[in-house]
């Protein structure tokens, strides 16, 4: 239950989060909704978009059917390229955040190093560049674009998950501080 424990609450409620975040930063930047905007929206998101988009170029009038077509193939695009991120990012949070910080549940990375000689283990490098280079396909691949729905995105949109993943590193090299030294009870229930 401790493992459970770590695996889906302190790890994988953080990386929900954090992709969840890639994906509403994407839709604020470029579909110009606000997370309010999105969340429980179910089908009226499209609607939102087009008068959001209404607003942003100050029309007032309301847009013919041709317009609505329109918008609404760009905002499918734009939903399925933040979907696309939010993909990205849940491949690069596990790749990274999740992956280096799970080597083992009390040791710090620091001392556990997969590069020095008494912890070698190299094959992580290359398990991690795999998983790097077939994201990279699924997402600049045009062939997979219809087998998975996903876009081409900006490529600065895959460093904002490594910075994310850096706090999910972070945050689980705390958690073995904090059972190592057995502060605030944190011992009896971590993994």
């Amino acid at each position: 239950w401790k493992f459970l424990l770590q695996a889906y609450l302190f790890l994988g409620a953080p990386i929900v989060l954090f992709s969840q975040c890639s994906f509403f930063i994407y839709m604020r930047v470029y579909a110009h909704l606000r997370p309010s905007d999105i969340i429980l929206s179910f089908d009226q998101l499209p609607q939102r978009y087009n008068r959001t988009l209404l607003a942003k170029q100050n029309m007032t009038t309301v847009a013919s059917s041709t317009d609505a077509a329109l918008n609404a193939a760009s905002f499918n695009e734009l939903f399925y390229r933040g979907q696309t991120v939010t993909f990205a990012s849940i491949v690069l949070l596990q790749c990274v955040g999740n992956l280096l910080a799970t080597r083992t549940h009390l040791r710090s990375f620091f001392t556990h190093s997969p590069v020095r000689r008494a912890s070698r283990n190299l094959w992580i490098f290359a398990a991690q560049l795999v998983s790097f280079g077939l994201l990279m396909f699924v997402v600049y691949v045009p062939l997979f674009h219809n087998v998975f729905n996903t876009r081409p995105v900006q490529f600065y949109f895959l460093f904002l998950p490594l910075g994310f993943a850096l706090v999910v590193f972070a945050m689980d090299e705390l958690r073995k501080l904090l059972v190592r030294r057995r502060l605030l009870y944190f011992h009896k229930f971590a993994w």
